[in-house]
């Protein structure tokens, strides 16, 4: 694991359905920090997509259970 750190300036802050969506601008990084960022967020949003992935498909499992149960 590599240690990235730089002094950023917050550039946006917004509500969104889950939390909160937040812009730092960074200006100090060298090529390979920000590849280093970018592979974190690449692996963090596949992560997060397939746990959504996970959470959907168990709620449609639920719903033809109960709709199963109601016949």
């Amino acid at each position: 694991m590599k240690v990235v750190q730089d002094i950023g300036q917050v550039r946006h802050i917004e509500a969104v359905q889950n939390g909160f969506s937040v812009a730092v601008e960074l200006t100090g990084l060298s090529d390979s920090d920000i590849d280093e960022l970018i592979c974190a967020a690449n692996l963090a949003s596949v992560k997060a997509n397939a746990k959504s992935r996970h959470a959907r498909a168990t709620d449609n499992v639920e719903q033809q259970v109960r709709q199963a149960a109601s016949l």
